[in-house]
């Protein structure tokens, strides 16, 4: 009741009769629903999101200990061939961890050599696994 005694709509707020607020029972509880969808829907966008960026890490990962192995393999057969320590075509392999190393030595002419390195690193299978090849030819 107001201060006249009379019965006062709902509806109404300050002597402003308004209609479309009539009842409105509910529309909190599909408000929370709407907002709790969205945050779910954000959550799994966000946890996607991380998957992929953690698998292209470990992808980089092992990309970088591959390249530096065979960088590292090749010259390590470089010096080796310089010294005379190694004489003759060849392939050597070395286990690493999870990854291999294979170099091979080929003499192409008198003098001159080409030594191939190919290294793989992470567990094989797997869709992180990295390979890299590094080729040098030089001459002694």
């Amino acid at each position: 009741m107001d201060s006249e005694g009379k019965k006062s709509d709902p509806r109404s707020l300050g002597g402003i009769r308004r209609p479309w607020c009539g009842n409105r029972r509910g529309v909190s509880l599909i408000a929370a629903v709407f907002v709790i969808l969205i945050l779910s829907f954000l959550g799994w966008v966000l946890a996607g999101t991380s998957i992929i960026a953690e698998r292209e890490s470990v992808r980089e990962l092992f990309s970088a200990r591959a390249h530096y192995a065979a960088a590292g393999a090749g010259e390590v057969m470089v010096v080796l061939i310089d010294r005379g320590q190694v004489s003759g075509d060849g392939t050597a392999v070395v286990e690493i961890g999870s990854g291999r190393v294979a170099v091979s030595r080929e003499e192409e002419s008198p003098g001159f050599w080409r030594v191939a390195a190919v290294a793989t690193c992470g567990n094989a299978g797997a869709p992180e696994r990295a390979r890299r090849r590094l080729e040098v030819t030089f001459q002694k």
